[in-house]
């Protein structure tokens, strides 16, 4: 399962439950491929918007590497850069 399409099944089940007609809110894999697509931009709008860090997410993504001292240092910039390669990785990513 893809990065896109596991934050679209969470956005998905954070809606409250919905009633479809007296039918309970179908499952993710009852949803037409329609649906399924409108959860997943969804998830791609919101991963997008995380693309950029911030500061408080480098300095937190920072911090195990400084523990080791000045040999193992690691820039804040590369941190950033990091993440974000990982989110264009998931933004990009297609399923198997």
């Amino acid at each position: 399962m893809t990065m896109i399409e596991k934050v679209a099944r969470a956005i998905r089940d954070a809606f409250p439950h919905q009633m479809v007609g007296s039918r309970p809110k179908p499952t993710w894999d009852q949803l037409s491929d329609g649906d399924r697509e409108v959860w997943r931009n969804m998830a791609r709008a919101a991963l997008a918007a995380m693309r950029v860090p911030t500061e408080g997410m480098i300095e937190a993504g920072h911090a195990p590497w400084a523990k080791f001292g000045k040999d193992a240092a690691v820039r804040p910039s590369e941190i950033a850069d990091l993440w974000e390669n990982m989110i264009d990785f998931a933004l990009a990513e297609k399923p198997t």
